[in-house]
């Protein structure tokens, strides 16, 4: 989240001194440069590749065993800006060979409101730290930016046997991973930036009909006519949760947008009528009135602020042209459906109605599904990004 105006950030700042448990300050901005301590390794190349390679596999990064430590073992040796944080999870050992020299990285949680983790190196004996003074100012995560460093995640991974430390900001995958080697003297050095990429044609990674799913990917589907919401057609939560508050009228909401405060995720929800239509719905051979809507949750004001949802799913009108959030038939098609979607599409193929869903507002769908009496099943998933793995060059 970009913090352009002073005032949003000290606004920012009062709130959560004021009100959250520690917080994670940011760290000294470095670049991505050669560290003076720790050589970018001449095989480089090699590693982004393996790892490349496997996370286009479907299949996750290596990992070496951990126990839980003890921290008062490490009290003694870790500097007072790197010790375990209020409420934080469990510092983890690992404990790797490299180059013929054993070492054991940690894991250390932040705790406060964001659970940052970081990893530090010991000797083996965890006797002494390995980990540079200046280790900070060489995190790859630093990157000079003016704001607070909430969010930075790192872990332990093996890539093609080589210990290596896996970096990320925010949700895992919103923003680029960095893999970086540990080398024998305890450095952690960047290595490999991974960033997502559209693929040129999607990629079928599920399907319950594989018909079906080849015929979506060829565009063989027929949208079903829908149109905007018209006078007449509105949209309603009958049952407002408890944690739904909309101050007394002070928030504001039309017949195609509702609008309300989570109290619980101290975070704003926008539930949105995008658009109407006459359709076979649940496949029963009876058109039915039904609406597409799209949920959003976020500009949350709780812990590091990243919290967001979404969802995008079909809907029922009554009679009266009125589509209740809160009746049995509506809220069995929200429990069905993924979150994280931001569209949705009701297309026919073949005689049978189907709803294609996107992850973004635009680009191609991700997801088919076909609604019925009992819910909703899915019916295809599709890959649409492939991870792009690069060196990291002086």
């Amino acid at each position: 989240m970009q913090r352009a105006m002073t005032i949003r950030v000290l606004s920012l700042c009062i709130l959560c001194v004021c009100f959250l448990p520690a917080v994670s300050w940011p760290r000294s901005p470095s670049k991505l440069i050669e560290p003076e301590h720790g050589r970018i390794p001449p095989n480089k190349a090699m590693l982004c590749e393996a790892a490349e390679n496997r996370l286009n596999s479907d299949k996750v990064l290596g990992s070496p065993p951990t126990t839980e430590l003890d921290n008062t073992l490490i009290d003694h040796i870790l500097p007072s800006r790197w010790q375990p944080g209020p409420n934080g999870s469990p510092t983890r050992v690992a404990h790797v060979v490299v180059d013929g020299r054993p070492l054991a990285p940690i894991v250390v949680d932040s705790g406060g409101t964001s659970h940052d983790t970081f990893v530090y190196v010991l000797s083996d004996d965890l006797k002494t730290l390995l980990s540079p003074p200046d280790r900070d100012d060489r995190d790859v995560e630093n990157n000079g930016a003016d704001d607070w460093g909430f969010g930075v995640s790192e872990e332990i991974v093996i890539v093609d046997g080589q210990p290596m430390v896996r970096s990320w900001r925010g949700r895992y995958g919103e923003s680029p991973i960095y893999l970086s080697i540990i080398d024998r003297d305890g450095h952690i050095v960047p290595t490999c930036e991974i960033k997502k990429e559209s693929r040129k044609e999607r990629v079928i990674t599920w399907n319950r009909d594989n018909r079906v799913c080849h015929a979506v990917l060829a565009g063989q589907q027929i949208p079903v006519p829908m149109h905007p919401p018209v006078p007449g057609e509105s949209l309603v939560l009958g049952k407002v949760p408890t944690q739904f508050s909309d101050y007394g009228g002070r928030i504001r909401s039309t017949d195609a947008e509702l609008n309300y405060h989570d109290t619980s995720m101290a975070a704003g929800v926008r539930y949105t009528l995008l658009t109407t239509g006459m359709t076979d719905l649940d496949n029963s051979g009876k058109p039915r009135h039904v609406g597409i809507v799209s949920f959003w949750e976020g500009d949350s004001s709780a812990g590091d602020g990243t919290y967001t949802d979404s969802e995008t799913f079909p809907v029922y009108f009554d009679k009266s042209g009125v589509a209740d959030l809160s009746t049995d038939a509506n809220r069995k098609l929200i429990g069905a459906l993924p979150h994280g979607m931001r569209n949705g599409k009701l297309v026919t193929l073949d005689g049978a109605t189907y709803l294609e869903l996107f992850p973004d507002t635009k680009g191609p769908s991700s997801d088919v599904w076909k609604i019925n009496s009992d819910g909703a099943d899915e019916i295809c998933s599709f890959k649409l990004t492939k991870e792009v793995a690069r060196p990291i060059t002086e």
